[in-house]
């Protein structure tokens, strides 16, 4: 994978954040609750319909191991080979099972990714521009303990790039619960893609369709490269009950039906 920058922003309940001291830019309104999984992606396609059937390769990277597996509208599970890549729709919500992770022992969790945009990489070279879905042992465990952990992607501005090298995975910033983590990528670049960890398990005994993804995947098997985030940066946050992050994205079908959480 090509060297990209992206950064995650994480709101809290409590505690101050960097960026809560930088006043917006302007006075535009954000309506977008980022807590209801496929709003941003329908409000998205509505602002710009060129995104409807647009595309994106995306990678779920988990930096503590562990095994993840894509939910099909189905309810069928396919798992991820290689990479953990899978080719994603613009304004779909999907649903994933992460396990296995070696620090959480019987631990299961099942996160959605909103898929709200996607990069423009030169043509033919898509595969070198995966979107990087980090999920770490953290998440998994303040998800275990019934708090809610939301991660925002997005695309840097460069003249508003950290000025770190990003060798350690993403670079993070904490913010309050209170953060509207949307405007907070506007303002820094261009929201690509929402990763929301809670504590909603399926019920065997009733399987609600709305509990799968909206939209198919395709998962992506011939890979030249595994890719890395070591090129990645984040900003994250903790808070009491829920967590908010949102990450920046490197850059070179119809509306979603509800998704509740």
């Amino acid at each position: 994978m090509r060297r990209l920058a992206f950064n995650l922003l994480i709101a809290l309940q409590a505690g101050a954040a960097v960026a809560q001291a930088q006043k917006p830019l302007d006075k535009r309104y954000y309506p977008v609750d980022v807590r209801r999984p496929g709003m941003a992606a329908e409000w998205n396609l509505s602002v710009d319909p060129t995104r409807q059937g647009q595309t994106q390769i995306c990678e779920v990277a988990m930096p503590d191991g562990g095994t993840a597996e894509l939910y099909q509208p189905n309810g069928v599970l396919s798992e991820f080979k290689g990479a953990n890549r899978a080719l994603l729709q613009v304004g779909g919500t999907y649903r994933l099972k992460i396990s296995g992770i070696p620090a959480l022992p019987g631990v299961e969790v099942f996160p959605t990714i909103e898929l709200i945009d996607h990069l423009h990489a030169p043509p033919g070279s898509e595969q070198e521009f995966p979107v990087p879905l980090e999920i770490t042992a953290a998440d998994v465990e303040a998800a275990a303990e019934n708090r809610m952990v939301t991660k925002v992607i997005y695309l840097e501005q460069p003249d508003l790039a950290l000025p770190e090298p990003q060798e350690k995975g993403l670079h993070t910033t904490d913010f309050a619960a209170s953060a509207n983590l949307m405007q907070v990528a506007d303002e820094r670049g261009r929201p690509v893609a929402i990763i929301r960890i809670g504590g909603r398990t399926p019920d065997a005994r009733n399987m609600d369709p709305a509990f799968f993804s909206t939209s198919g995947a395709v998962i992506v098997t011939e890979i030249p490269g595994k890719a890395s985030t070591k090129s990645t940066a984040a900003a994250t946050a903790k808070p009491a009950n829920t967590e908010q992050a949102l990450v920046q994205s490197p850059v070179s079908s119809g509306s979603p039906r509800p998704f509740p959480e």
